[in-house]
């Protein structure tokens, strides 16, 4: 009897995974539960060792009932297996197809669902969730105006319900491709030190480019100082710059670091004197010379300093009693 039972709960089990649990019926439920519990009879017991021992088949075959058989269950208490459900319980629809079909598009599309199954009516969602019988039922193109998967499932007389079908679109322009990115600027004369005031010119191979500047150390954008002609670089200072162009990405910053250093002035030697310094028993012719060539030479003899404002040394000078000659180291 129990194995007879279990063929029946495989059964119900089946008809339950055929079946639309929702609309099960309830005559139908009270059926299969009647069936089951006639699967634990004596008549089925005798049934099914019947069935086991290939009797009940050879009887069936033969058109009678062999000796010893006993009757057949009460019609009240149905012992066959066939179980029915008013749900479809075939093989099941085709799955839905889409069109256009899923992919990235860049204005909204008109979605058209259809099915191959016969008299097949489709169902479907838009929101994420497993469409069913109970969702929206297709009767004209869908408008998808955003980036959404549109899902449906068909349903057909005489067949179960079809795989979950599926399209998934993207709504939106593409992404624009990247542009070439514009060359970085050129700087004129090139960085360096330099002992004088430069005027630096900016170039961009770029055609129509504009070019932004910086001399503060900030990073140079197009809200920078544009750049329309020679800058003039007095201080030590670093100069970037970026180039913007038409149908172009700005450029990388481009920098030149100038270094602005006059050359130390020239200072002559100390003049020297001929006879040098001593005591002498007569008067003295006193030369006084230097090794910066084209040096002026101002002197004294009368203790003060000398400045360019004083006796310019020509030739030699008389020196008749004691006192002290003095001449000044000259800039040029």
């Amino acid at each position: 009897m129990q194995t007879r039972r279990d063929k029946v709960r495989s059964a119900i089990a089946m008809n339950l995974s055929l079946c639309d649990v929702v609309t099960y019926p309830l005559l139908q439920a009270q059926r299969d539960l009647i069936q089951y519990y006639s699967a634990g009879t004596l008549d089925s017991a005798l049934q099914e060792l019947q069935e086991e021992a290939g009797t009940a088949t050879a009887a069936a075959a033969s058109g009678g009932t062999p000796s010893g058989t006993p009757p057949p269950p009460a019609s009240n208490q149905p012992s066959n297996l066939t179980l029915s459900c008013n749900a479809n319980s075939g093989a099941p629809a085709a799955v839905p197809t889409f069109s256009p079909p899923a992919g990235h598009y860049d204005s909204p599309q008109q979605i058209t669902i259809s099915d191959t199954s016969a008299g097949a009516k489709i169902y479907f969602t838009t929101d994420g969730s497993v469409p069913t019988t109970s969702s929206t039922a297709y009767s004209s193109p869908i408008q998808v105006s955003k980036t959404e998967t549109v899902q449906a499932i068909a349903a057909a007389a005489g067949s179960s319900n079809s795989p979950v079908g599926s399209a998934a679109y993207t709504i939106g322009a593409p992404a624009a491709e990247t542009a070439e990115t514009a060359a970085p600027p050129t700087f004129s004369p090139v960085a360096g030190a330099y002992t004088t005031t430069q005027q630096v010119e900016i170039s961009d191979t770029a055609a129509g480019a504009k070019i932004y500047f910086t001399v503060d150390g900030s990073v140079p954008t197009t809200s920078s100082t544009h750049y329309s002609g020679p800058i003039e670089v007095t201080k030590t200072a670093t100069v970037q710059a970026i180039a913007a162009a038409p149908g172009f990405s700005n450029s990388p910053v481009s920098s030149a670091a100038y270094t602005i250093r006059p050359p130390a002035a020239k200072v002559t030697v100390s003049p020297t004197f001929s006879p040098a310094a001593g005591a002498y028993a007569t008067a003295q012719q006193v030369t006084i010379s230097d090794a910066t060539a084209g040096a002026k030479i101002y002197f004294t003899v009368d203790g003060s300093v000398p400045t360019t404002k004083s006796s310019v040394y020509s030739s030699a000078i008389q020196v008749s009693k004691t006192e002290t000659v003095q001449a000044s180291p000259i800039t040029v």
